[in-house]
Order: C-alpha cells, then sequence, then structure tokens
C-alpha cells in the first residue's frame, strides 16, 4: 500500500537561512515521540537583495497622497522564460508609517487572485513605468485583501 500527498503552503517564511526537517506526525503533536517519520527537509536561503525606494509627493502631515515607489529587479533569464504568471505584490507591515490611500467597500474587502480583474490595477496604481525597452508588463488584473494589507 503506498500513499502521496502534495501540500502547498503559502507565506512560509524564515528568520535566517537553514535546513529543516520536515515530519509526519499526529494533527496535534504535543512531544516529539508524536512525530513518526522523517519526510523530508525545507531549505530556506536567503534572498537576494531587492532594492527599493519609497518617495512621498505630499508635503504636508498625515495628508493621503500618491507615493512613488522605485525599485531595481534582478537580471534573470528567469522573468522572460517565465511559463507562468508572475507576481508583484506591495505589502503594507507598519501602516503606522505608510498605509494604502485607497478604500475598497467593506462588501469587498478581499478581491482573491482568482477573480483578479485589470480594473482594480487602475485603483491600486496610478501609473507604471520601466526603463525595459518593452515597458512595464501589461498585468493581467489585480487583487488585493485590505485584512491583510497586501495588494
Amino acid at each position: 500500500w503506498e500513499r502521496s500527498s502534495e501540500v502547498t503552503f503559502k507565506d512560509i517564511s524564515g528568520t535566517v537561512p537553514a535546513t529543516f526537517r520536515v515530519c509526519w506526525g499526529r494533527m496535534l503533536p504535543s512531544t516529539a515521540d508524536d512525530f513518526s517519520a522523517l519526510v523530508g527537509t525545507l531549505t530556506i536561503i536567503e534572498p537576494p537583495y531587492f532594492e527599493a525606494q519609497v518617495y512621498l509627493t505630499a508635503t504636508q502631515q498625515q495628508a493621503t497622497a500618491p507615493v512613488v515607489l522605485a525599485f531595481v529587479t534582478r537580471q534573470d533569464a528567469r522573468y522572460a522564460t517565465a511559463a507562468v504568471s508572475m507576481q508583484f505584490m506591495v505589502r503594507f507591515s507598519q501602516p503606522e508609517y505608510l498605509r494604502p490611500g485607497i478604500a475598497f467597500p467593506a462588501s469587498a474587502a478581499r478581491i482573491t487572485q482568482e477573480h483578479a480583474r485589470q480594473n482594480i490595477c487602475g485603483r491600486i496604481f496610478k501609473e507604471l513605468w520601466s526603463s525595459d525597452p518593452n515597458g512595464f508588463p501589461m498585468p493581467k488584473g489585480c487583487f488585493y485583501d485590505q485584512i491583510k494589507r497586501e495588494y
């Protein structure tokens, strides 16, 4: 008898690069003995440096105004040869310093990736610019989660 399973976890992160053991275990393990078998390893790597700057466009304190987010991507062949869509996400992790200036209705606090629409991109981003000869890639659609502050 053989069983295989595949599980996808989103938003797994580590605080330091390391390799971790992945084990099968009981639903709510309480001791190390509750883990029955090593099934593999998970390696968290140090991500490449992402150079980015945020520039304010207003001089008045507490004013809601557009910001300029400037960043440099790596020169990576995977960007040009990607067979599937890629994502660009802006996460507001410290809203006491910077938070989105757009408000969506409470009934639509979240639009999932499956329901992404291009008109949402126009509400989130005023302008997208690139120094690439082909310009900034045309997004298929945008989605957001106001509770997680991800756009």
